[in-house]
């Protein structure tokens, strides 16, 4: 009958402290020091918990990626919104405290999507090389602006800090309900930036 006391072989598996004790089988030393049997040591998945397991991820992963774009393109639109507040805060500004007209237009002259600049115009009305104050750039892909004011494409702030003329602009992207961002001033030049609800 084969021996199951502890050898050089089985060493490795127990405990140090134990191994003064060879003359215990290996079964023996296993439960004094409470060292694991090999098969528990090395037992592993088997294949219906790893079917569940990856039918759980899937499931999660089918929730979870719808979600995060809407919020991708959320973040998108708000980040456009406040990047033209800030563009036309800072031209109202620059005019209080230069007391002189400042202009805001579009930085590609056909389009308020690829940006804004503010310029102190030298007379001709229009933004000429060397008159940027700040330049913005253009918007995240897929923001579509649609601007209420389509007859003009540059304002002009006054010292006192009020505007020629009002503008809003309906910020939108291929969602439809309220996914969108208004950002529309007064004449006064206050400043508004709420949510609204694209077609």
């Amino acid at each position: 009958m084969k021996s199951s006391r502890v050898s050089a072989h089985n060493l490795p598996l127990l405990d140090f402290r134990c191994r003064r004790n060879l003359h215990l089988s290996v079964k023996e030393a296993s439960k004094r020091c409470g060292v694991a049997s090999k098969a528990m040591i090395t037992r592993g998945f088997t294949l219906p918990e790893l079917m569940i397991v990856l039918l759980i991820a899937s499931i999660l992963l089918g929730i979870g990626i719808p979600s995060f774009q809407q919020m991708i393109k959320s973040n998108r639109l708000t980040a456009a919104a406040n990047d033209i507040v800030g563009v036309v805060t800072y031209a109202r500004s620059a005019a209080v405290q230069r007391g002189k007209p400042i202009h805001l237009g579009q930085r590609n002259g056909t389009d308020w999507t690829g940006g804004l600049v503010v310029y102190e115009d030298d007379g001709s009305n229009t933004w000429d090389a060397g008159e940027e104050l700040r330049i913005s750039e253009p918007l995240g892909a897929g923001v579509v602006v649609d601007p209420d004011n389509t007859a003009k494409n540059h304002f002009v702030f006054s010292g006192d800090g009020t505007v020629d003329d009002t503008q809003s602009f309906t910020l939108c992207d291929d969602r439809t309900g309220e996914t969108g961002r208004l950002v529309a001033w007064l004449s006064s030049g206050i400043i508004h930036n709420t949510a609204v609800t694209c077609p």
